[in-house]
């Protein structure tokens, strides 16, 4: 809590700023912990051992979602495009 108080100080936020930030860090932490299936969380750390870069599977109800790869620095981005257009 302080630490979200500074941070509204120091940037000098509005109220509907200041709102918003503590909506999108509330937001966060409940949705990604709270519905994860331990299937989900199995394949995010094989892929994430597998490739290198962290993975993150979204499914939804339906069976729809997305596949994230959170990469740092542009060689790893080049590397995973590469990968994907060599191989489909």
């Amino acid at each position: 809590v302080q630490l979200l108080a500074d941070k509204i100080i120091s940037k000098k936020l509005s109220v509907r700023q200041a709102e918003a930030l503590i909506r999108f860090t509330k937001g966060n932490k409940s949705t990604n912990k709270k519905n994860k299936d331990s299937n989900i969380l199995d394949i995010e750390n094989q892929l994430t051992e597998k490739i290198g870069m962290r993975v993150y599977v979204n499914n939804k109800k339906n069976n729809n979602g997305t596949l994230t790869f959170q990469y740092k620095g542009l060689d790893q981005m080049e590397r995973l495009i590469q990968v994907i257009k060599n191989n489909y």
